[in-house]
């Protein structure tokens, strides 16, 4: 992660308007090139405090597909819903997942609660995926392409 860190996180998120807003620039500079379905997830969507359920790699076809449980909130309504994420990322090139057993952040099994994600545009044309998850675990995806499904409890 090079924005949004454990460290960081753990200290009760110092600055986060500050860091929120250099990550902003930052995206800001590669906006226009990501996926559709990717700044959509930027611009409206949070996958903040969702849960990993699904983790699916098919490395025949370079794919992989995670499901994740998460929520959104009604401003009008000032109430909280579930909400479904599926990530499907294309051209998978690279999936790291890495972690410190003797690090985190209490709470649920698994890899916990998923807290924060960063995107950039390498320089290869690939695009990179990190997220931090409360477990300490930071999952890391490197691919060419992404469709994100969203479904909600809405009616």
């Amino acid at each position: 992660m090079k924005f949004f860190t454990l460290d960081w996180w753990s200290s009760a998120c110092e600055d986060a308007d500050e860091l929120f807003r250099k990550y902003q620039l930052f995206v800001a500079d590669f906006f226009d090139r990501l996926p559709e379905s990717y700044q959509r997830l930027h611009r409206d969507w949070s996958l903040h405090d969702s849960r990993l359920r699904v983790f699916k790699a098919d490395y025949q076809h370079q794919t992989l597909e995670l499901h994740l449980d998460g929520h959104g909130f009604d401003d009008k309504d000032n109430t909280y819903f579930e909400r479904r994420f599926t990530l499907r990322y294309y051209d998978v090139r690279q999936i790291t997942t890495t972690s410190d057993p003797d690090r985190g952040l209490p709470g649920r099994n698994g890899y916990g609660d998923l807290g924060y994600d960063e995107i950039e545009l390498l320089s290869s044309g690939d695009l990179e995926h990190r997220i931090l998850f409360s477990s300490g675990i930071v999952l890391l995806v490197r691919y060419g392409g992404i469709k994100i499904d969203v479904s909600d409890s809405r009616k």
